[in-house]
């Protein structure tokens, strides 16, 4: 028992002293650089490959990270270009509204009552009327007879009101009848057409009219007087009629209006 215990430790003992006194005859017949250069012909190489491949995914995943970061300040920057462009948009909006309020202010001094910034709806689909309607109601002061304006442009006048949309007749409406006249003098009645147009009619064959006139209110009937309402575009007189008439084309396009003024009149 003794002996192959001698053995068993013996032997591991012989193998490293091989190993040692192999190493050190080669080392002294120079072989163990030999043998040292071989293995780094093999071991470089490789070495090189993988240093080539860690570096080239270490570039990819920086394009990648890069690409990620450019890609985020993009669509930062599209965010805040939508938000300017929705800041300028409201800008222009206040800019206009300025302008056509001081336009509108300057006229206004001139009238009677208040004015009323109002935005216009669309025609009425219920009435077979030319009722264009409007944004603000009695809760904004509007009454029945309060005049649609823009600038110095007479457009209807308010017939309907409720708490927060009203209804004004336009020109153009078949029932409205406005006193006119013209930068001459010459008196009538502004009438309505189922058309765009409006007619200036009740106006005396021997009165003056011509192309190219303006026509104004005249103050008459409880409305303000020197409202613009439109231009004469064509006569129509017969020597043997009493009275002439005018085609007569405003200066506003009633489908075209987005805002306008209400002139809140005094009581």
């Amino acid at each position: 028992m003794g002996k192959n215990l001698f053995r068993k430790n013996f032997t591991p003992f012989l193998i490293l002293l091989v190993v040692a006194v192999s190493f050190i005859g080669l080392e002294r017949l120079s072989l163990i650089d030999s043998l040292k250069g071989g293995l780094q012909n093999i071991t470089v190489p490789v070495q090189l490959s993988l240093q080539r491949s860690f570096g080239s995914i270490s570039s990819s995943l920086s394009v990648f990270s890069n690409v990620k970061s450019m890609r985020d300040k993009t669509a930062s920057l599209e965010q805040e270009n939508a938000l300017l462009k929705a800041e300028n948009a409201k800008l222009k909006r206040l800019q206009e509204e300025n302008s056509l309020l001081r336009k509108q202010l300057k006229v206004g001094q001139q009238k009677e009552g208040s004015l009323l910034l109002v935005n216009a709806i669309g025609f009425s689909p219920f009435s077979t009327k030319k009722l264009l309607l409007m944004d603000k109601g009695s809760e904004n002061g509007v009454k029945d007879g309060d005049l649609l304006v823009i600038g110095s442009n007479l457009l209807g006048v308010i017939v309907e009101v409720g708490p927060k949309i009203s209804s004004a007749r336009i020109l153009s409406d078949p029932d409205s009848k406005i006193p006119a006249e013209t930068e001459n003098g010459t008196k009538g009645i502004l009438t309505g057409e189922f058309q765009a147009s409006v007619s200036l009619k009740n106006v005396l064959i021997e009165d003056k009219l011509n192309v190219g006139d303006i026509v104004f209110t005249s103050g008459e009937l409880g409305f303000p007087k020197d409202f613009v309402l439109g231009e004469v575009k064509e006569v129509k007189k017969a020597d043997q009629d009493l009275f002439q008439e005018a085609l007569v084309t405003p200066f506003i396009d009633f489908s075209k209006i987005k805002q306008a003024f209400i002139l809140l009149r005094r009581q």
